[in-house]
């Protein structure tokens, strides 16, 4: 699973903002970024100060590339994760405990 956290920015209901996403070079996956104006999970995503992108992928754990590309508007990364644990709860970033 790859998790991405957006940081919320004003619509633009002029033009389709899209995440052009790709892991190790291949042709990328193009995500809308959009939330209608007002909507629930509009002021939910500005409560938070996250659009979260939940996004199943198949690949193996070890070294990639992740590219991020904003296509046809802003668009800004927060955070990201792969995650290999599918079942966990989109903020709750694995941490080791204190040894």
């Amino acid at each position: 699973m790859l998790r991405i956290a957006l940081i919320p920015t004003p619509t633009d209901t002029k033009h389709t903002r899209l995440l052009a996403i790709s892991i190790d070079g291949a042709t990328p996956m193009t995500v809308p970024v959009k939330t209608d104006y007002r909507s629930e999970a509009w002021e939910n995503n500005i409560l938070q100060g996250q659009v979260r992108l939940n996004l199943p992928l198949n690949i193996t754990q070890g070294p990639h590339t992740l590219t991020l590309k904003a296509v046809g508007g802003a668009v800004i990364a927060d955070q990201w994760m792969l995650d290999f644990v599918p079942d966990r709860h989109f903020y709750v970033f694995p941490v080791k405990p204190a040894q």
